[in-house]
């Protein structure tokens, strides 16, 4: 009751609450699925992390051996034009402000400038700390400023740019070439437009409409009938379509054989229909498994031998229909013939007013 009681006093400043609901921006984020070249930026980037920690490590490498190389060699230099109490190199922290700077080649003159001063500005009598007193040397600062701006920002930037770029065209070409998450996306959205109640299955007859609707390189535009048959997709009970086998059979299309196929195009066939299971379960995630009872080559033959037979008999229903025609036809020339060689009756000739022999032939 104590624990209840303390917490039922315990008070929620209004001030937090108002600086969580600052991060309800996250929500925008949700739009990168929907934008394809903020999209391709960030799986670009993904792709480049282990490169670009790598080409970081070496960076740092470079940037600790250089600043152990100015502080022994320019530790005792007098302070003067951008040399101060901070930016020198009388100790390792100092050095590696001087060297960030000069990664981006803002005055990297200036400070080889700086540490070549010469006498009588300095005082060159050796100590017992550096030969050269507190004066410069102007080829080793030359020498070490230029080589050290020309690998880091003329070779080490690039390099991460480099990278970057190269994993860009890879994304690129893998969308132009080949299936992305967003086709997987609009085959699950327009299967929806026919499977309205989720039931994972459509009829056969709206496959052809199913697959003209969705968009290359999955879609197939209509006339499609034979190339839904080529599909040879199992059949459920009443002539039904299961949504996987479609898909499925649809990346099979695209990527050929991938069993016969080096191991790139299986790997990405294996990786297309993890990919594809994946928005399956997430579509539909109680999934009834059935057994199929028949597949389309077998219904389509079966159609096929059912209207051989029908136009087999359609023929010869026609050709003794044509037959009987030309007898029939026969028969009344014939009997046109016969009445014209008799005489006509003597009533008709006296109604006439000829004489009988007129009509004689």
């Amino acid at each position: 009751m104590k624990v209840i009681n303390n917490t039922a006093n315990t008070s929620i400043n209004a001030s937090i609450i108002r600086i969580l609901r600052i991060f309800r921006i996250v929500r925008i984020l949700r739009l990168v699925q929907y934008a394809q070249g903020i999209r391709r930026l960030l799986v670009s980037l993904a792709m480049s992390a282990p490169a670009l920690l790598n080409i970081g490590m070496l960076t740092m490498l470079i940037i600790f051996v250089y600043a152990v190389l100015g502080m022994s060699v320019f530790y005792n230099v007098k302070f003067n034009g951008v040399l101060n109490h901070v930016f020198n190199f009388n100790d390792f922290l100092n050095s590696l402000i001087v060297l960030l700077q000069m990664m981006t080649a803002a005055g990297w003159t200036d400070i080889a400038s700086a540490l070549s001063i010469q006498s009588p500005r300095c005082n060159n009598s050796d100590t017992s700390i550096s030969p050269l007193g507190n004066c410069g040397n102007p080829s080793l600062a030359l020498l070490y400023t230029s080589s050290y701006v020309y690998l880091t920002w003329l070779v080490l930037s690039n390099l991460f740019v480099a990278v970057i770029l190269s994993n860009y065209q890879d994304v690129v070409d893998k969308e132009a070439g080949g299936i992305t998450e967003m086709d997987i996306d609009a085959f699950y959205e327009a299967w929806a437009k026919y499977d309205s109640e989720a039931t994972q299955f459509i009829n056969y007859s709206s496959l052809s409409a199913l697959v003209a609707d969705i968009n290359p390189p999955l879609g197939i535009p209509q006339p499609n009938r034979y190339a839904c048959i080529a599909l040879d997709l199992p059949l459920y009970q009443s002539n039904r379509l299961h949504c996987l086998d479609i898909v499925e059979a649809l990346l099979f299309r695209i990527i050929d054989d991938p069993e016969n196929s080096n191991e790139e195009l299986t790997a990405a066939y294996n990786t297309l229909k993890q990919r594809v299971t994946k928005g399956f379960v997430k579509k539909f995630p109680d999934r009834r498994p059935e057994n199929h009872v028949d597949r389309i080559s077998s219904l389509e033959k079966n159609h096929i031998q059912a209207a051989m037979v029908i136009q087999r008999a359609f023929r010869k229903w026609r050709f003794k229909k044509v037959v009987n025609d030309r007898i029939e036809r026969h028969q009344l020339v014939a009997n046109s013939v016969a009445n014209i060689d008799k005489k006509p009756p003597k009533s008709i000739l006296k109604k006439l007013g000829r004489p009988s022999s007129a009509f004689r032939i």
